[in-house]
């Protein structure tokens, strides 16, 4: 991927393309991938002194793969792939312990809530580094598969929007969606740094874009502010994102798992699963649409600056 220069930043986003079978199924990949993953999630739970010495000095990721050399389990394991198995064995060991440290230190009205208990299988998309693709020309690829217990080269065909030629494509990752395989390329690309906040205000007038944040009927408000040479402020242009709607279809998937919570009298893993993913997906995805109604905004009114209202007083307390 891109490095740093001076004078400029670094904008990523991601393409998703889609994966053409041709007779291969990637399903022994992903197996296999997942059973190394298992296989390292244990060893950081058995061992995890590794997360404490930085890779640098051989530590993280670097310290369980030298810990392993020889093992027979992952000997025949590309490396590429094997190294990328450790990070997401490290991910998700980090991920189950922490849920479990807060599950210790929950109040004891809570303490009869079973703890989180260690992932005994995974169903992690494999991550293609460098070494384990080649020779993509925008429509092609050659991906490394697991095939009857044989590592090969194999060639795919992939439909993707057109890339502009100022975006780098990085590494792919392979998503195995049901009968539906997709490959997720990282992108980047530099942009001109605007030099920050300081260098922006030295200007004799430039436009800030102000969002006042709020939890009724609006959750945006957005102000475009015109600052002078004379230091004076003027509002040049206002915009109202409305949240009634979505709080709506909120409170009534909330109302609804309060009414399951109070017919069922506990709460186990997995309670309610459909309604908090739908609820979460629904959050993600209004979430995406508020941020680019906010920059549409801006730019439309050339603003160079966005400032958020503090929510300082919003913060969770600790106990």
């Amino acid at each position: 991927m891109l490095k740093r220069q001076k004078g400029y930043s670094i904008a990523t986003k991601s393409a998703k393309a889609k994966l053409i079978r041709n007779g291969f199924d990637l399903q022994e990949t992903k197996s296999a991938y997942n059973e190394v993953v298992h296989f390292y999630f244990l060893l950081v739970d058995e061992d995890p002194t590794g997360l404490s010495i930085p890779v640098t000095e051989n530590g993280g990721w670097r310290y369980y793969e030298l810990k392993t050399q020889g093992n027979p389990f992952v000997g025949g394991f590309p490396s590429p792939l094997k190294r990328a198995a450790i990070r997401q064995a490290i991910g998700a060991w980090e991920s189950w312990h922490s849920n479990y440290q807060r599950w210790l230190n929950r109040p004891k009205k809570h303490r009869h809530h079973k703890p989180p208990v260690r992932s005994r299988s995974f169903n992690f998309n494999p991550q293609y580094d460098a070494g384990m693709w080649k020779n993509d020309d925008g429509s092609s690829l050659m991906l490394k598969l697991l095939v009857n217990g044989a590592w090969k080269w194999v060639k795919h065909q992939y439909q993707c929007w057109d890339i502009p030629p100022e975006w780098v494509k990085g590494s792919p990752r392979v998503q195995v969606t049901g009968s539906s395989l997709w490959l997720v390329f990282p992108l980047e690309k530099y942009v001109a740094a605007t030099g920050g906040i300081k260098t922006i205000m030295s200007s004799s007038t430039f436009r800030t874009c102000g969002i006042d944040m709020d939890l009724d009927r609006h959750i945006a408000i957005c102000s475009i502010l015109e600052t002078n040479d004379r230091g004076e402020t003027i509002e040049v242009a206002r915009h109202f994102i409305n949240q009634s709607r979505h709080v709506a279809r909120r409170k009534r998937d909330l109302g609804r798992i309060a009414v399951k919570m109070g017919q069922t009298g506990a709460i186990e893993r997995g309670f309610s699963r459909r309604y908090w993913e739908r609820l979460s997906a629904r959050e993600r995805e209004y979430s995406r649409a508020v941020s680019r109604e906010i920059v549409e905004f801006a730019r439309h009114w050339k603003a160079r600056v966005i400032s958020f209202e503090h929510l300082g007083n919003f913060a969770p307390q600790t106990r």
